[in-house]
């Protein structure tokens, strides 16, 4: 193979570089050269990027005409921007005498007049910034008429948002102006559904072609669930502030580290476990001896550009033993030789896990290899069967963002910047021409166009001779539009400021500032505490601390990757056949079998064909397996049937395989799902989307983008409620309930859900349960993991948490069926328990105030009464005391009387090894704290 239909310059370059062809490059390079329009799919470090440039290059010194700009390269980051061009210019544009640059917010002004008065060939740009060029007087209407050809780099992760609709108007826009047709090329290492992708890309093109290069590089990807902390790591939970269950996979981490000879990449899911871990290592190396510690840095998008950037260059340049990342570093932004990636905890997607561990052995004479660090065995399940489907080459369908009427409108305003007056005609035929909106009738556009003339941003003309009816735009359009170039929802951000040395650690969101910012809250950023000192100016003065409690992460909206159904069904089928567990080592699968069989043992299976609901009466868990957004939605819709029917607000808690519901009074679910109609599904939907602080966010984000709403607005829960209640009925609520049912939940899929249970393909089983105790239910309904970071608690707080517990009353109750002993009893005069009656020691240490327990006892032996649900739950919970009180004795009375901790919660207490009595107070301070956060959800 070689590259010898290439201009004879560009082989010479090659030859001197040593570069050659990659398998399946000449497939896609003979077709650029051809003028073809090309979705290229291949995996990461295959030199994707590369190829495709030398393709253009050859293009543009071949051409009789290549006056600039040739070629747009637009990517979704601007780290890659800089990327692309670090990589390009110095190897093969400069030699060849091409000019290349890069345009993005941080470009100067002197550079971008530089680029007006010389344009380069190659222009390096976001989706957002091509909507700031196109109606540039020189630049817009004079170089961009000469674009021969676009490239859209890492074009998965623009398709499913709003950029991406955005960027297919934008297109289209371009189109309408340039001297010819555009050629347009997409790349991606990951794309679940290409022809839809294709469509995107060329909707106008029927020979539009997907050239697909099978996975070339090995792939080497290892499961691990650290469970166990050795011997020489005892004093690791008190160093880095944790329990011994985080220790022990930070432990793994140590050796993972400790055994790589390059830099270990490791992913997180969210910038608040970043933190979270950059914090323990920090921990971990004062506590370490320094040829032990561990160098590191932290990247993510809301640490500062000049932090971001340090950390890159300490990667190129060998200096660090690891870097944590969130998906700031997943897209193919060259940082050099990463030797190993470690994805910390389940990539919860297959294309996130094939974007992030293709970033180890950059380049396909390199094997990938990635470990999956796990925290429990439904996490682990998950990681499992997402690893299967990347070895298997299978990835989630692309989810493709249609309609959207705010983007729309600011392209509207564009389009009108482009001619200063149109006609609605010529508007419908741009707009038509874009994927997203090739349905589009006039007729669609006339709530939009009324919207403009009423908020006097251009007017509607009809010439009285002709009736041609045309817009024109109005000076309040064009501040609108500048000021709104971004479809990335704004969030005002507060440079955090050392006020010791004066420089800029980093930002937080207004999110975090209006709900924590506290004068004197301590929170974590970049893995150092800092305690808040002032507010001025958008600037958050902090100073570093030590010592402290607890510390808050800052957490950012809409993080967690979303699970797909494709993962959560597949996971729902493992209950039914394990058989191929096979395809992992034994220790795993010991660990697997064991979650599975737990499961079974209850008689409680989720099958395909049957919906498995357990139910106490007033709490339900729902097993339903149809993924992050699926769950959402069902949840949010049983929450307005049911809400309706009991006249109250109803809780409920959703992850990617159940449903919580936490109901007045038992209901049965099953007449809800018979008779629930698929059409009213929609209404009904939206009108609870309406009740949300998720929508009243929401709506602030799109207001804004349809200009009603300005960037300085004030911040306040009383301005918010006015937006709501001005435009909750309007076409900005109506695109702000669109985008939650776009990007938060999937309809179709309840649709879908609903048909087949009332069709009998879907049969109900609803399990009266005591308590939710299968794997399933427990993970479905354990607390929410809080945004505090586990910090140990100061001596003080943990002597007030023993007095407290030792003034506490407890009744002591005998639970043997002819014994009438019961006592009220203080933790602190309790000796050895035991019944002075009968001896036994089977004794209930329940609340002081749980009087009917000998009756429950009793009446639980006739079987002329039945126990309700409450009754039943109550003596369980007593059994259940008395067991641990058997196992435990005067320990385990001292424990469950812990605020909001039973049973269930005192056992995973007493199994943890407490060396001393402030090991033992810590953790119940912990699971306190826990309870006194989540106790809405236990009401």
């Amino acid at each position: 193979m070689s590259f010898e239909f290439l201009d004879k310059r560009i082989q010479a370059i090659l030859r001197d570089l040593e570069i050659t062809p990659t398998p399946g490059q000449l497939e896609y390079l003979k077709a650029i050269i051809s003028n073809e329009d090309v979705l290229v799919v291949a995996s990461t470090g295959s030199g994707k990027t590369f190829g495709t440039i030398i393709a253009c290059l050859h293009q543009i010194i071949t051409h009789t005409d290549p006056t600039p700009i040739r070629v747009l390269v637009v990517t979704p980051l601007k780290s890659l921007n800089r990327d692309i061009f670090r990589r390009v210019l110095p190897q093969l544009a400069s030699k060849l005498g091409i000019t290349i640059a890069v345009r993005h917010g941080d470009t100067t002004p002197y550079e971008r007049q530089k680029q007006t008065k010389n344009p380069p060939q190659i222009l390096i740009t976001t989706p957002e910034l091509l909507q700031a060029l196109l109606p540039a007087k020189i630049f817009g209407r004079v170089h961009l008429t000469n674009v021969h050809t676009v490239i859209i780099d890492e074009i998965h992760e623009l398709v499913e948002s709003k950029r991406g609709i955005q960027l297919s108007l934008a297109l289209e826009r371009l189109s309408h102006r340039v001297k010819g047709p555009i050629q347009r090329i997409g790349l991606s290492a990951t794309v679940g559904s290409p022809s839809e992708v294709l469509n995107f890309l060329s909707p106008k093109n029927e020979n539009a072609r997907i050239v697909k290069i099978p996975r070339l590089k090995e792939l080497n990807l290892q499961l691990d669930y650290p469970t166990k902390l050795s011997a020489n790591y005892k004093d690791l939970p008190t160093a880095i502030h944790t329990t011994e269950d985080a220790a022990s996979r930070f432990q793994r981490l140590l050796e993972i580290i400790e055994q790589e000879d390059g830099t270990v990449l490791l992913f997180t899911n969210t910038r608040q476990q970043a933190e979270i871990l950059g914090y323990r290592f920090k921990m971990y190396n004062e506590f370490t001896p320094t040829e032990n510690q561990v160098s590191f840095e932290v990247h993510h998008s809301s640490l500062s550009t000049q932090t971001r950037l340090r950390a890159e260059n300490d990667v190129r340049e060998g200096s660090l033993d690891l870097i944590i990342a969130t998906s700031s570093l997943e897209l193919g932004i060259d940082i050099g030789s990463i030797s190993l990636v470690i994805q910390y905890m389940s990539p919860r997607r297959i294309e996130t896990l094939i974007q992030r561990v293709g970033r180890a052995g950059h380049g396909l004479d390199r094997e990938s290899k990635g470990i999956i660090i796990t925290e429990t065995p439904r996490e682990l399940l998950e990681a499992f069967l997402i690893n299967n489907r990347v070895l298997e080459g299978r990835v989630e369908p692309t989810r493709i963002h249609t309609y959207a009427y705010d983007i729309l409108f600011q392209s509207i305003i564009g389009i009108l910047l482009d001619f200063g007056e149109t006609s609605v005609k010529t508007i419908h035929k741009i707009i038509s021409g874009a994927s997203p909106y090739q349905h589009f009738t006039p007729k669609d556009l006339v709530p939009l166009l009324k919207f403009g003339n009423e908020n006097y941003f251009f007017s509607i003309n009809k010439d009285p001779h002709t009736e041609k009816i045309t817009i024109r735009i109005k000076r309040k359009a064009y501040k609108f539009y500048y000021s709104n170039l971004s479809s990335i929802p704004t969030k005002r951000t507060y440079s955090v400021i050392d006020v010791g040395s004066q420089a800029r650690v980093g930002h937080l969101d207004e999110g975090f500032i209006v709900t924590r910012g506290d004068k004197g809250a301590i929170f974590i950023l970049n893995g150092t505490p800092w305690e808040l000192l002032a507010i001025k100016d958008e600037k958050v003065e902090v100073r570093q601390v030590r010592g402290i409690t607890e510390a808050t992460i800052p957490t950012w909206e809409g993080e967690l990757i979303p699970v797909s159904q494709l993962v959560s069904s597949t996971v729902m089928d493992l209950f039914e056949d394990d058989s191929n567990l096979q395809t992992t080592t034994k220790e795993i699968q010991n660990e697997l079998k064991s979650f599975l069989r737990n499961q079974r043992e209850r008689d409680l299976i989720p099958k395909k064909g049957k919906l498995l609901i357990e139910t106490t009466g007033r709490q339900i868990v729902i097993h339903s397996f149809l993924g992050s957004r699926g769950n959402e939605t069902l949840g949010l819709l049983l929450s307005a049937v049911i809400g309706a029917r009991q006249g109250h607000s109803i809780q409920y808690r959703t992850d990617p395989y159940s449903i919580f519901l936490s109901l007045g009074r038992p209901i049965s679910l099953k007449n809800i799902f018979e008779t629930l109609e698929p059409e009213h599904v929609q209404p009904l939907l939206e009108h609870r989307i309406k009740g949300t602080d998720l929508f009243a966010w929401r709506l602030r984000q799109v207001a804004k983008r349809f200009g009603v709403l300005s960037e300085s607005a004030e911040n306040s829960i009383m301005m918010t409620r006015f937006i709501v209640s001005r435009y909750k009925e309007t076409i900005v609520g109506q695109e702000a309930v669109n985008e939650i049912l776009s990007e938060n939940m999937n309809q179709d899929l309840v649709i879908q859900f609903l048909e087949r249970i009332q069709g009998n393909k879907l049969t109900i089983e609803e399990v009266p349960v005591s308590s939710f105790d299968s794997p399933l239910s427990l993970a479905a309904t354990e607390p929410i993991s809080s945004n505090v970071l586990k910090l140990k608690p100061s001596s003080i707080i943990l002597e007030k948490i023993e007095k407290r517990i030792r003034n506490t009353w407890v009744r002591l109750v005998c639970m043997r069926l002819t014994c009438k002993y019961e006592k009220l009893q203080r933790i602190e005069s309790l000796e050895d328990i035991q019944c002075p009656l009968c001896h036994s020691r089977y004794i209930a240490v329940v609340h002081q105030h749980k009087t009917g327990i000998k009756a429950l006892l009793k009446r639980s032996t006739n079987k002329t009464i039945r126990l309700t649900q409450d009754e039943k739950k109550e003596l369980k919970t007593a059994k259940k005391s008395a067991d641990i009180i058997l196992s435990f004795g005067k320990k385990a009375a001292f424990v469950l009387a812990g605020r909001g901790i039973g049973p269930t919660i005192a056992i995973r207490i007493l199994r943890e090894p407490h060396k001393t009595t402030e090991d033992l107070l810590t953790s119940i301070y912990h699971h306190e704290a826990n309870f006194a956060r989540t106790r809405e959800y236990w009401a």
